[in-house]
């Protein structure tokens, strides 16, 4: 199923080995680019409910019918738009670099490979995290979330897998699998995504609504299990009885402050309606109620004695059994590693270093092979048809070394084709079965046999002459069956004309009649045998043109077999390769249509007629590199156009809906207390009705700030009493705003603020 080592993609990549097990959607790679051999990761769409690959091959097979080959297509496209909005995100949490491409029937998104770890692997080894360690770390995770839904993106799989810890302290969130979830819900296999602890409620059913507020559930969950130690259960069974998860967080004394607590019981609603709706009301909630996070460390220092190779975001880690370092502040002292493990990481470190100087030899001495292949290769560039005409060429000229490299580089194009596979198993029996000296020796033992027969000739030995013209003939079709080479068959016409020669004296002269008519039966004897010869051989060469679609050829060949023996086989075949070569000729036809009227539509600028078009001009000829090329350029200009389109609608919905009235209801600059929300419960009053009985909680009131910063109105959106709900609205009504901003200057707006009441112990 995996594509083998060493296998190149799109000119540009060279496959070293699979990275982890393949997931339900994808297969992940490590490979390596060709031009600077550069670590790479890559990730192939192989949704494998829909395809398969034959081992050895390549390309891969639909399963099933229009349906599922439907149901591929679109999910390649969710794919390569996924994709495509990664490649343009900026942003020190999220991989850069991606490139996308189209290549053996699927999609690739490849990435320079940045070496980590999984943050599971590191909480198996250090156990539980800090909040300040957890906060350092999930932070830029959720900063990364938030640029992603901005741009339309959401991930639908953050996890301890898809959070990656780097060598040089930094995260990364890797995993974005929205386009298999989208193609998961056609397909009825939503439940090969779902990720115990981690997947909100929304995810276990195709009707769910899935959006930026499932990304805040999972980065919650995460920021619990690293604090605590403990994942949560699934959110399919906190529908049904006392739901363990306040118990959960109110137990874990890490957290520094209840509003830590809140905020994360408040993304880790089931309910998703009431959960915190986005990445950054989650970050900011967070940053707020710590009293350890200050937000000084730009990170962690990792500090693991082995790191693990990248494995796919579902996969095992499965390098370390001892002690990985994890998460030591930047500031400290980094601990000295253990002896023992050092060296055995200096033992993999060399191994690997070896493993890839031998996977990198094969290409290497393909480049050394000789300069003929860089300077026709053209860096990789050159087609089938290009290949195999050099390689006829040098076949005839018997340079058997260069013909068999021009040959596997034929068949590394075309990978089935009969033909070139035949003639490097010629090559192998001319090089090294003796067939170049068998070859030799027949044509040498013809010309003098021939040699012999005209000198009996011109002594008028005719009966003499002909037997050893006949010999001769006999010579050089078994030269023949060596090498198909033009100056032996010029050779067989010349020998044969003379026998013809012969006969016609003979009977002009009177021979005996029984002599003369031994010698003509021996004589139609020979030529049987040669037209058998000749039938096979045209049989076998109209085969090989038959596999390679060449049915013209086929054609002409079938028929010079015909012309040596009339059989039912024969006419069978100038039939099919007749029927093929009108098919062909009519997908040529449909071929050049399509092709000029794309080109018309692609000049015009009508992107998406013209990658309709391509499309059939590619149905009709397969595998043709002009309009598989010119339809990455449709596509590209088209799926450009769409993002330009996408941009402009999006920024006149956000202009439309700015404004509520003369509120605005979308700015660059949100409203903020003056002072920051810890200014608003410095002047809070606990209700003493509300502390006699013990009442706690958090208050949530919307507020619209006028643009000089006092506040028009305030409603509490969820509250705990009458008492303390009064007392909440009495501070924030009285309280200094700085009012919001649009293109830098202060509007009215509407904002959210909270305030905790809770009692001194």
């Amino acid at each position: 199923m995996e594509l083998a080592p060493l296998t190149v993609l799109n000119k540009q990549y060279t496959i070293k080995r699979t990275l982890g097990d393949p997931g339900p959607f994808d297969i992940k790679y490590l490979g390596e680019t060709v031009d600077s051999e550069t670590a790479t990761v890559i990730r192939e769409f192989f949704p494998v409910h829909l395809v398969e690959r034959e081992s050895g091959k390549t390309s891969i097979d639909i399963l099933g019918g229009d349906k599922e080959s439907q149901l591929f297509q679109s999910g390649m496209e969710y794919f390569q738009k996924e994709s495509s909005v990664l490649s343009q995100l900026e942003h020190d949490a999220l991989p850069s670099g991606y490139e996308v491409f189209e290549a053996n029937g699927t999609a690739y998104r490849a990435r320079p490979h940045k070496q980590s770890m999984s943050l599971r692997k590191g909480l198996e080894s250090k156990g539980t995290l800090s909040e300040k360690a957890a906060l350092t770390i999930m932070v830029p995770i959720l900063e990364a979330l938030q640029l992603s839904h901005d741009n339309g993106l959401y991930h639908g799989g953050v996890s301890p897998e898809t959070v990656r810890l780097c060598n040089d302290g930094s995260v990364l969130l890797t995993g974005f699998q929205g386009a298999f979830i989208q193609l998961a819900r056609q397909g009825g296999e939503l439940s090969a995504l779902v990720q115990q602890g981690t997947s909100a409620i929304e995810q276990y059913t195709p009707r769910g609504n899935q959006g930026p507020w499932t990304d805040v559930y999972a980065a919650a969950a995460t920021i619990c299990y690293m604090v605590t130690g403990r994942e949560l259960p699934e959110a399919s069974d906190r529908l049904e009885g006392d739901d363990p998860l306040a118990d959960l967080i109110q137990d874990a004394d890490a957290f520094s402050a209840p509003g830590v607590r809140e905020a994360l019981i408040d993304a880790l609603e089931v309910d998703p309606s009431k959960r915190l709706q986005s990445a950054e009301a989650l970050a900011k909630a967070l940053k707020e109620s710590s009293t350890r996070y200050d937000g000084t460390e730009s990170g962690y220092a990792i500090i693991p004695t082995e790191l693990e190779e990248e494995a796919g975001d579902d996969a095992s880690d499965e390098d370390d059994d001892g002690e990985v370092e994890v998460l030591s502040t930047g500031g400290r002292e980094r601990p000295a590693r253990s002896r023992s493990r050092t060296s055995r990481s200096n033992r993999k470190k060399k191994e690997s270093t070896s493993t890839a100087m031998l996977v990198g030899i094969p290409i290497v001495l393909l480049l050394l092979g000789g300069a003929g292949y860089f300077i026709f290769a053209g860096g990789g560039s050159a087609s089938y048809e290009e290949y195999r005409t050099r390689a006829d060429s040098l076949y005839e000229a018997q340079d058997y070394a260069a013909a068999r490299e021009a040959y596997t580089q034929a068949l590394d194009v075309r990978t089935d084709d009969a033909f070139a596979q035949q003639r490097l198993r010629e090559i192998d029996q001319m090089t090294s079965g003796g067939g170049e000296q068998a070859f030799t020796s027949r044509v040498s033992t013809g010309d003098s046999l021939m040699a012999a027969a005209d000198a009996s000739y011109a002594e008028g030995e005719m009966s003499e002459a002909l037997q050893m013209y006949s010999q001769a003939t006999s010579s050089y079709y078994s030269a023949l069956d060596i090498r198909d080479q033009e100056s032996v068959q010029r050779r067989i016409n010349r020998a044969e004309k003379r026998q013809d020669d012969v006969i016609a004296e003979l009977r002009s002269g009177g021979e005996d009649d029984e002599n003369l008519e031994a010698l003509v039966r021996q004589q139609e004897q020979a030529q049987r045998a040669r037209a058998q010869t000749i039938y096979r051989r045209a049989m076998e060469r109209g085969r090989d043109y038959m596999s390679r679609n060449e049915y013209a050829q086929a054609k002409s060949a079938f028929e010079q077999a015909s012309d040596a023996r009339t059989t039912d086989e024969v006419m069978d075949a100038i039939a099919e390769a007749d029927r093929l070569l009108q098919e062909q000729r009519e997908n040529q036809s449909a071929y050049e249509r399509f092709r000029a009227q794309a080109d018309v539509a692609f000049q015009e600028g009508s992107y998406e007629d013209a990658v309709d078009l391509y499309r059939r001009a590619l149905d009709a000829k397969k595998g043709d590199a002009y309009a598989q090329e010119q339809l990455e350029k449709a596509k590209s200009e088209l799926e450009a156009i769409q993002l330009a389109q996408a941009k402009r609608q999006k920024e006149q919905q956000r202009r439309e809906n700015m404004k509520e009235g003369d509120i605005y209801t979308v700015v660059d600059e949100e409203a903020q207390v003056d002072g920051g929300l810890q200014a608003l419960h410095k002047d809070v009053e606990y209700p003493p009705s509300a502390a006699r009985r013990g009442v706690e909680g958090r208050v949530y009131m919307q507020v619209v700030v006028n643009a000089d910063g006092t506040v028009r109105e305030a409603n509490v959106t969820r509250g705990v009493n009458n008492a303390i709900d009064d007392e909440a609205l009495r501070v924030v009504e009285d309280a200094e705003f700085i009012p919001a901003k649009v293109d830098g200057k202060p509007v009215p707006s509407r904002t959210a603020v909270w305030i905790e009441f809770r009692l001194q112990d």
